[in-house]
Formats: structure tokens, sequence, C-alpha cells
């Protein structure tokens, strides 16, 4: 019997060693948070991007240590209420994370992953989430685990709730204007139509005026599978830019899925044509790594056409005098003949019912290019 106890004990012991960290379970937060219903989308200001681009602001990184248009007042407001916890442990690690490579895109999708009411993570991270953002692989899961429950203790330390009592009147103001322009030109209905990604549900759109970043895109797949898709802006941003952040979105869940086939040749193909755009900056073009990334900007120009083509906003310019703007900008007939691409797909829906299907000649097409 004493054997056996011992040899349970062992075990035990033995399995705790091999375990994966566990992730914190803390007290809940209640907050009110602000939300506007549309027809396709859910605007909000979310305290969990508010909370961590306010971090990050106390950092002093980059993306969120400036001011845009429309952002002084509140921001200065911000900083007046949180000056004092510049060296908030919270804030501490953060700097430490940002010098070990922890962007601010990074530190956004981590904030996705925190369940609303900061009690813990939407998903455990043994094994590591496939929707959390990649440079987080290179961080020890009990250093994340740890940052969560420092937020969470940052959120108590600085009553956090408040922001919301005092700019809600802000908020519902912002969310609405959102959900009024996304709506009056169309840009979510069509989206819908051209992409026809039934995977997800179409993005939550978060408003924030601290984290002011154009093209923060996210997803998070919690313990029931249910993939969540969200989509963060500025609501001082001129609409064209939350169209292409809009499209931004959709084309980058196509360029990730795609990028593995076309890695190679696309990215000789730049690099070829534009060392003979910038004969002088041989060196840093050769070195430049190429991502799914570059291959987005190329496909949302000609998806943002195709948009503009089919709705034709006021006040915006017209689809011919952007085509024109291209045609100018790449100079480049291989590149031009994407439009092409895109108008095959829109003439044949019966047989492309989603941007997916239609995958396989965008892949033959790229593979194909060649500057010659």
């Amino acid at each position: 019997m004493k054997k056996t106890l011992i040899s349970l004990l062992l075990s035990i012991f033995v399995c705790s060693l091999f375990a994966g960290p566990k992730a914190p379970v803390l007290e809940p937060i209640e907050f009110e948070i602000v939300q506007n219903q549309g027809e396709y989308n859910t605007f909000t200001v979310d305290p969990r991007i508010e909370v961590m681009a306010m971090l990050c602001r106390l950092a002093e990184m980059p993306d969120f240590n400036q001011n845009y248009q429309g952002s002084n007042y509140f921001l200065g407001q911000m900083d007046s209420l949180f000056s004092k916890y510049k060296d908030h442990k919270t804030v501490k690690s953060i700097k430490a994370l940002n010098k070990k490579g922890i962007q601010g895109d990074a530190f956004i999708s981590l904030a996705y992953h925190i369940n609303p009411d900061f009690s813990g993570t939407i998903i455990d991270f043994s094994p590591f989430p496939e929707t959390l953002f990649y440079s987080w692989k290179d961080i020890p899961v009990n250093t994340i685990y740890k940052l969560v429950k420092d937020i969470h203790d940052f959120v108590k330390d600085t009553n956090f709730q408040r922001i919301y009592l005092l700019n809600k009147a802000t908020y519902i103001s912002n969310t609405g204007r959102m959900k009024n322009d996304i709506e009056k030109y169309g840009i979510a209905k069509w989206a819908k139509d051209f992409f026809n990604d039934d995977s997800f549900e179409s993005p939550v759109i978060n408003v924030s005026q601290i984290n002011v970043g154009l093209n923060f895109y996210d997803f998070v797949i919690g313990q029931d599978g249910k993939r969540l898709a969200y989509l963060s802006t500025f609501p001082g941003t001129y609409f064209s830019s939350l169209e292409h952040c809009y499209i931004n979105f959709y084309a980058q869940i196509f360029a990730t899925e795609n990028w593995p086939k076309i890695k190679d040749s696309y990215s000789k193909y730049i690099r070829v044509w534009a060392l003979r755009m910038n004969p002088d900056n041989k060196k840093e073009i050769e070195k430049y790594e190429y991502t799914d990334f570059d291959f987005v900007q190329l496909m949302t120009n000609y998806l943002y056409l195709a948009y503009l083509k089919d709705v034709e906003p006021e006040n915006h310019m017209s689809w011919e005098e952007l085509y024109g703007y291209f045609e100018k900008q790449f100079a480049d007939e291989n590149v031009l003949k994407v439009w092409d691409l895109v108008l095959e797909y829109q003439s044949n829906r019966d047989k492309y019912l989603s941007f997916s299907d239609f995958s396989e000649p965008v892949v033959n097409f790229i593979n194909q290019l060649s500057v010659e």
C-alpha cells in the first residue's frame, strides 16, 4: 500500500513537470460596454483595446504615442488621468516585451484573446493559439499569462471603468458615425457578397481614440471553436482609409491562405521590379524579406477598384480616375492585369461562389509573372 501511494505521488509529480502552464483565473471586472448594432457589423468601444492601447501609450510605443486630428482633447484627458501610472508594473512589462520584438499589432491581438471582463484568456495558450499574433511564439507562455494578470491589476488599480462614464456620449457618437458611414456607402454589403466568406461573421468594428492604428484586424477562436473577427480603427479617419482597411481585412485572409503557393515567385518578381525602379538601393532591396502583407497591398488596390466600380459613392474619386492613378503608380502591364482577374471573378460568380474559390487563377497568374 505504501509503495502504491509513493508511486501515485511520484506519478502526479512527474505529470506536473510536463503539464503546460495554467491559464489565470481572475476576478471579473464589470464594464458597461458601448455597442451599436448595424445590419452587418457590431460597432463598439472595446475596453480591452482601450486598456491595452493606454498601456502601450504609457510605454511610449510609437504607434500609440501620436495625436491625430480630433483626438487632442481626449488624449490630453487620458494623459492627465494616467500619467501617475507610467511606472506601473504592467507598463514595465509592456516595455520589456517591446524590447524583445513584441510590437503594437501583437499587443492588440493579445487584447482580443483576453476575456471581455478581464477574468483570464478566452482560450488556453498551450498549445499556442493559431489566431494569436505570431511574434508571441518567442515568449514563454508563463510570461504572457503574467502579463494578462498584470493587465487585470492595472484595470483595478486605475479604476478604468470611470473612463466609460466620463466619455460615454463620445463613444456613442463615434460608433454611430462609423455605423452610418459603413452602411451609407454599402461597403459591408459589398464585401459580404464579393468575398462570400462564411468562416466567420462580419467583423466587430472597434472604434478607439487611443489606438490610432488604422488597420488592426484580428481573429480569435474560443473554447467553443467559434471564429470571431475584429477590426480596430480610429474614429477620425477619412472614410477612404476605412474602406481600404475593411477590404484589407478580407484580402489578408485570402493572402494568408495562398501566400505559401506564390511566395517564391512573387518575392522574386517584386525584387527584380524594385531593383529596376531603384538601382541605387540594391542592398536594401535584396535584404528585404517579403511577406503576405506585400501581396495584400496589391490585391487591396484592385479589390477597392471593384468596390468603387460597383458602388460609385458620392464625393469619391471615380474608379476610372483611381485606375489611372494605379496605372501611373505601377507602370507595369503585368500588375495591371490583376484588374482583369477581378473582372473575370465578378463575371463568373456562378462558377466562383466565393473569392477563395477563385484562388487557383490568382495563384497561377502570380506564379507566371515576369518583368521581361
